[in-house]
């Protein structure tokens, strides 16, 4: 479902690519939908030193329909200026690797 509405936004092959896949992954229960805690685990995989009140606004701004869900076109908003930052979407590898603060209190 979600590479379906991906192939529909005005961007670049590569980058839909990467979007729909970042999507899927932290889709971890395949509804379609990144509940508050999938999304949280995005965006701590995107930006692990980021304090967690900020991404918590951030999402919840995110959230324009205040459904308390992200569908793919929010996540597009929200993650496409990091996505474009980094260069690509982190792999599965990245994201369960633990932050460098959790780890040092490991």
């Amino acid at each position: 479902m979600a590479i379906q509405q991906v192939k529909q936004m005005p961007m670049d092959a590569a980058t839909k690519q990467r979007l729909a896949q970042s999507f899927t992954m932290f889709d971890a229960d395949g509804s379609g939908m990144l509940s508050r805690d999938e999304s949280f685990a995005a965006m701590l995989s995107f930006l692990p030193a980021a304090p967690p009140v900020e991404l918590q606004r951030v999402i919840a701004r995110s959230d324009t329909n205040g459904d308390g869900q992200l569908d793919i076109a929010e996540y597009a908003r929200l993650v496409l200026p990091v996505l474009q930052a980094l260069g690509q979407a982190p792999t599965k590898q990245q994201v369960q690797q633990p932050a460098p603060a959790q780890a040092a209190q490991a």
